[in-house]
């Protein structure tokens, strides 16, 4: 029988970790944002085959937002809930470009599992189109007290471009782990750059956290970030001078207070 409980708070997914993200993930970078709301009727829902209502914003290129349909069509276990949630996940693709449309098609995770509640950890899904975009979860807000768990193995998406979408809510929680976690990538990058004596490598990866880092703080004020780019400054500097060593102790600094910021 499937466990019920009340759903009054946003349902998460997990954080994005993309430089700790699994094989089946790709390798390009976040190109967007995709948030889907799933609705709620007061008495239970089965997350399985619940029909979710999206909007994409594509951060690169600043376009119109666009309007997905479609379902959550296969968990791990039949878990049901309470009223309404909603779901936000990174796009991550091979281009930099996504046509209107692009995310069409079916998404598979089945190594990974979605969990809804504090702490949040979730799948990351492959597919649309010839399987080169993948949809990576983002933790928006911590949903006290839900503890429940299911491995999200299967979505689905249809562009919808007639309909105008739905609200984005959680834009602002988006972009700032959407650049957090972009900044961790490539300070971890910076890291083993300069593990290896490679400094001039080791600043170019820095100045990528460093964008990423300065665009996260201007979204939303967090003194761990604003800790990390003074140490990001450090490193590059170093870095240039081809101090590997010294640059390497900042862009460790620089780690553990993103790290910090994510938590």
């Amino acid at each position: 029988m499937a466990r019920m409980t009340d759903f009054r708070r946003t349902l998460c997914c997990g954080l994005f970790l993309a430089a700790m993200a699994p094989a089946a993930a790709l390798a390009g970078g976040q190109v967007g944002v995709l948030e889907c709301h799933l609705s709620g009727n007061g008495i239970t829902i089965l997350i399985e085959n619940q029909a979710l209502d999206c909007v994409y914003e594509d951060e690169l290129t600043g376009g119109r937002p666009q309007h997905y349909i479609g379902k959550l069509t296969k968990v791990g276990a039949d878990i049901g809930v309470n009223g309404p949630g909603d779901l936000v996940w990174g796009v991550v693709a091979e281009t930099n470009e996504l046509a209107p449309g692009a995310l069409t098609g079916d998404y598979a995770g089945p190594e990974a599992s979605l969990r809804v509640g504090v702490g949040a950890g979730g799948a990351i899904l492959v597919g649309g189109s010839n399987n080169t975009v993948s949809l990576q979860p983002f933790n928006v807000e911590g949903g006290e007290g839900l503890g429940l768990t299911a491995g999200a193995e299967s979505v689905s998406l249809t562009f919808v471009p007639d309909l105008p979408p739905p609200p984005f809510k959680h834009k602002v929680h988006a972009v700032f782990w959407g650049h957090l976690h972009a900044a961790i990538q490539h300070t971890n990058e910076a890291i083993e750059a300069g593990r290896q004596g490679h400094a001039e490598a080791l600043a170019h990866h820095a100045e990528a956290a460093l964008h990423h880092a300065e665009a996260a703080e201007k979204v939303r004020a967090n003194p761990h970030v604003k800790e990390a780019i003074g140490h990001l400054h450090a490193a590059i500097k170093q870095g240039k001078e081809g101090h590997a060593e010294a640059a390497t102790k900042h862009a460790e600094e620089a780690l553990a207070h993103l790290e910090a910021a994510r938590k």
